[in-house]
């Protein structure tokens, strides 16, 4: 597919401003925002690779003259204001790409960075501005103070970097969007996964219409119901507390001194659980095992974590090896294998999020307790059901995290196809 050249003359340097445009936000007034109409994407709505749908405000009062800061499907962002610091999720410079049909509007600090002309090809561009090199270049150039840089549309347009005619262009984004929709599709399985295990565990154990021995639902088809603490259960369940399912371990404290940036072992914080999303890339590795590090702090892929500190009862599984399991982080982990499925999906339940919270001490930061989450009630199915699940669930929750180990390895792959095919020291065959 490709091979390797020393030079390319028919590449030309250029700069960003010779063949983009960037288009500052609008400055909203919060007064304005409300509940409904169009989304307004903020710097907190962009993240590094994707636009971050949550927590959105809204505009209902759209004008004529707000056309130049709509976002449409595709389109390029970057932050403009952040934190110098480019490992941290608020760093200035992050680049985003909207992939939604609906549009948006662009507030201020957000900027929209697009082709001038069919100088460069769209898909190119993407690819250009999502290395780390590119943003990397922005953060040292940014103004400000160290907790609120920022960029400005000139520092952005001095980027220099080789322009490939537009065939090459469009040939090279065409590699990268391969492996970018194989990664794509495997992430909507994984969604569409989680979505139908949440809704199966809903059903069966919320909603106690889990299939009867004549295989109708329970509490529909009239089942028994008995009163207990925590309202009605179905006949033959119990009231219990977490911990007669749910072992949950609490992380290793390392010292600091140990640590080595070179080092195989990665250790996993809480900068690592995103709800239901683990954050491969860590800032902390070890050489050298501690003597006294608990089996349970070595980690594999589908291992449960759970964040004991700010957002707390944050719940993911982990992909990939060599991590271990660093203080403020628990994993959680099923007294029977089998049931490892229905301790994934307990814990990414949304109301258990909130009772988590609320279980959560301390003021300027929440820090969550494992013994008093072990001690929390919850209802025990009968061994029966809890089989049964497993039987249906364990090979969809399988399926996610061979799916996630196959992103991961597509990704690598991308990341390492990136910034030989955008120098040009990889070519593509023609």
């Amino acid at each position: 597919m490709t091979k390797t050249l020393s030079k390319n003359k028919d590449w030309k340097e250029v700069t960003l401003g010779q063949v983009v445009g960037v288009q500052n936000g609008y400055a909203f007034n919060s007064k304005d925002f409300s509940t409904k109409g169009v989304p307004i994407l903020k710097i907190k709505n962009v993240a590094s690779g994707k636009v971050v749908l949550e927590d959105l405000d809204y505009y209902e009062k759209f004008v004529e003259n707000l056309k130049s800061y709509v976002i449409k499907r595709n389109d390029i962002l970057v932050s403009m204001t952040g934190s110098h610091i480019h490992q941290l999720s608020s760093a200035v410079g992050k680049v985003a790409k909207y992939k939604l049909d609906n549009i948006a509007l662009l507030n201020q600090r957000v900027g929209k960075i697009y082709p001038l002309d069919n100088t460069i090809e769209k898909s190119f561009l993407w690819y250009l501005l999502s290395q780390k090199e590119v943003q990397l270049f922005w953060g040292q150039r940014a103004g400000g103070s160290a907790n609120q840089a920022n960029i400005s549309p000139d520092i952005i347009k001095s980027y220099k970097f080789l322009l490939p005619q537009l065939s090459e262009q469009e040939k090279i984004a065409g590699v990268l969007s391969n492996l970018d929709d194989k990664i794509e599709l495997l992430q909507k399985q994984n969604e569409t996964l989680e979505q139908i295990a949440q809704a199966l565990f809903k059903e069966w154990f919320v909603e106690f219409n889990f299939p009867n021995k004549d295989g109708k639902p329970y509490k529909k088809s009239g089942g028994k119901m008995v009163e207990s603490e925590l309202g009605e259960i179905p006949e033959e369940w119990k009231v219990g507390v977490i911990n007669d399912l749910i072992d949950i371990f609490s992380g290793f404290t390392f010292k600091s001194s140990d640590f080595n940036e070179s080092g195989k072992y990665k250790l996993v914080t809480i900068k690592n659980v995103q709800n239901g999303n683990f954050v491969e890339q860590t800032k902390d590795r070890l050489n050298t095992i501690p003597q006294n590090l608990p089996d349970y702090c070595f980690l594999k892929t589908g291992d449960i974590l759970l964040s004991l500190t700010g957002n707390v009862g944050r719940t993911c599984y982990v992909v990939g090896g060599d991590y271990l399991l660093n203080q403020r982080v628990a994993r959680i982990k099923s007294k029977n294998p089998r049931d490892f499925a229905f301790s994934y999906i307990f814990f990414r339940q949304q109301h258990l999020l909130l009772e988590l919270e609320n279980l959560a001490s301390g003021t300027a930061q929440q820090n969550l307790s494992p013994v008093r989450t072990k001690e929390k009630r919850m209802i025990i199915p009968q061994e029966v059901y809890l089989d049964n699940f497993a039987k249906v669930l364990n090979p969809m929750i399988e399926k996610m995290f061979k799916d996630s180990l196959q992103i991961q390895t597509l990704s690598k792959k991308r990341d390492i196809l990136l910034p030989k095919l955008m120098s040009g020291e990889l070519r593509i065959n023609t």
